[in-house]
């Protein structure tokens, strides 16, 4: 029996006819969209005029039909269908689920963890996440967390209490408290209260611990409990960064924790953008921020975030060079010239990472 998202396939030859599902001809949303809105653009499958709308994409309908016609089924194109399905599900949000918390002081009542769990979600992030996002200072954090009172929601400072929600909602992720559905699990319980105190970021006072926080809640939104906010968490803390010119090295001056925390959230946006196919809202070509010496703690010698950061420019490099709108209308030879140069320039990157810690090409 043809699943419910099998994709018929015409052809007029009777080899192709043994594998044309019988009933309705559907035709994938991908090259037959009813609405252009985000949430019905296509994520796995391209569109025929625009193979860029995600690093995900790759076959087109017209593709699919091709390969069907020649290997004679349409499990690849099934398969495909269930995939846009399953990351559409995850990525998405739930219909009529609002991810936003209407009460603030009832959401942190109802996060009661005991002071060792919270050492422990504190002790969890900085083993976990913080090697591999490191901006902030622990003794720093750790000293204020011990002496701060985070239940009093009246009297906290509102980026100080998210950004420590969110470390403990990152770090509870590592002790099972994690879910693969969105808005749901503990550790999203815990950081929505970070997500409460958003309104008061966004439109408060700017400084190092506000950066911070939305550092952290952009970590976080790159999990499955906060997927389909991804873009708007990451996107305003690039706003954020880039609208107070954090960018420019005038505005970081010698404080590393501030440049520290542009890089993870530049390379969280230029990550983000390319994998989504959009422009980068923080232009790498104004950029002047200094890029702080930031090592593994199992690879001394080894400056991460530099490689992180490079890594970081050569995706909007390459999103500007390749899947632009400009880029696009440039004659097929000069795109692959470029396509040539930028796997040339990926390559010489993967080469600068010690041997130890470099993937391997297959």
């Amino acid at each position: 029996m043809a699943s419910p998202s099998r994709i018929s396939i015409v052809g007029n030859s009777d080899a192709e006819a043994q594998f044309v599902p019988s009933g309705t001809e559907t035709t994938y949303a991908a090259n037959q969209m009813a609405s252009t809105t985000p949430v019905d653009y296509p994520v796995i499958m391209a569109n025929e005029q625009d193979v860029s709308i995600s690093s995900l994409a790759y076959f087109s309908n017209s593709k699919l039909i091709a390969l069907s016609k020649r290997i004679g089924t349409t499990q690849v194109a099934d398969l495909l269908a269930k995939i846009e399905a399953a990351v559409k599900s995850t990525t998405r949000s739930p219909g009529g689920v609002s991810p936003y918390p209407n009460n603030l002081e009832k959401e942190a009542r109802s996060v009661t963890l005991s002071q060792q769990c919270r050492l422990d979600y504190i002790q969890s992030y900085f083993d976990q996440v913080h090697p591999l996002y490191p901006f902030l200072d622990r003794a720093s954090f750790e000293n204020r967390a011990r002496s701060s009172r985070v239940g009093d929601i009246g009297s906290v400072d509102p980026a100080w209490c998210a950004l420590y929600h969110a470390v403990l909602g990152l770090g509870s992720l590592y002790h099972e408290c994690g879910s693969f559905n969105a808005f749901s699990g503990t550790a999203w319980d815990i950081f929505r209260v970070s997500l409460a105190f958003f309104p008061r970021i966004v439109f408060g006072q700017i400084n190092l611990v506000t950066v911070q926080a939305m550092a952290a809640m952009a970590i976080f939104s790159v999990t499955y409990e906060a997927l389909p906010i991804e873009g708007v968490l990451i996107s305003e803390a690039a706003r954020i960064v880039s609208h107070f010119q954090i960018t420019k090295a005038e505005a970081c001056k010698t404080n590393q924790e501030f440049q520290r925390t542009f890089w993870v959230i530049y390379s969280l946006e230029s990550e983000y953008c390319l994998n989504t196919g959009r422009s980068s809202i923080i232009p790498s070509h104004d950029i002047s921020c200094p890029i702080p010496q930031t090592n593994l703690p199992f690879l001394s010698g080894f400056n991460w975030l530099q490689c992180k950061a490079k890594h970081a420019q050569m995706a909007s490099d390459i999103y500007q060079r390749l899947f632009s709108v400009k880029a696009r209308s440039s004659s097929q030879a000069l795109r692959q010239r470029e396509a040539s140069r930028c796997l040339e320039e990926l390559e010489a990157w993967r080469l600068s990472v010690p041997e130890s810690f470099r993937y391997a090409i297959l």
